[in-house]
């Protein structure tokens, strides 16, 4: 505790940073959005990482895919302008279902918030994809950081949350939490905004994370 203590007394700087990124850590400030849902045709969902070793495009009434994958972080804008190209570039049916998950390792979901404004004209994008769903990133809440991280990351998410939601795109929210606080604060958020239809859970076995999504009134 001495060693983080002591590492944000001396930059104080990085705290007034996450402050001013994301306007404080209430949620009072996110703004109500109209109900946006999506009705999936499946109950399991398989995550699709490439379309490489196929002849055939992959049938199926719904396929998820990483959100990182279809995003040019470089150049701040979606790697497909069409369905069709994305479709055909994992070799999946055209006319499937399409979700993207959030859910990923830290370094690959962390860019997701640098883009900034850039993230408003991506999921403008995700949108004229006919994408079906997106679970929210679930940025990192770690044990041997400051309180005042996860704080942050927990803002990030539900801020990430209702810029899909303003843009007509259906998003699962995805409550990261590691407190009894963190969720009861999640609880409040949900139960306050009735057009949260779904949220989304992550899990590790084997070393692998999975991605699951399930309605907002279910068990999680």
């Amino acid at each position: 505790m001495a060693n983080r203590e002591h590492w944000r007394r001396h930059k104080p700087q990085l705290f007034v940073q996450q402050m001013r990124e994301v306007g404080g850590f209430g949620f009072e400030d996110i703004p109500r959005t109209a109900v946006c849902s999506a009705q999936l045709s499946a109950d399991i969902v398989p995550l699709i990482y490439h379309g490489s070793s196929r002849t055939t495009p992959l049938a199926g009434k719904v396929f998820a895919l990483r959100l990182p994958d279809l995003i040019d972080f470089k150049h701040g804008k979606l790697h497909f302008e069409t369905r069709e190209t994305l479709c055909r570039t994992y070799n999946i049916d055209a006319t499937a279902d399409i979700v993207l998950t959030g859910v990923n390792h830290d370094h690959r979901i962390e860019p997701w918030w640098t883009l900034g404004e850039q993230r408003t004209a991506i999921i403008r994008g995700t949108k004229e994809l006919g994408i079906a769903l997106v679970t929210t990133p679930n940025f990192g809440l770690l044990l041997d950081n400051p309180r005042t991280d996860d704080l942050h990351a927990i803002k990030r998410i539900a801020i990430t949350f209702e810029e899909f939601r303003r843009e007509g795109v259906a998003c699962a929210l995805h409550p990261n939490g590691r407190t009894y606080r963190d969720f009861e604060r999640w609880s409040r958020f949900i139960a306050e905004r009735c057009w949260c239809k779904a949220a989304a859970r992550s899990c590790r076995a084997s070393a692998r994370q999975h991605d699951g999504v399930v309605p907002s009134g279910a068990a999680a």
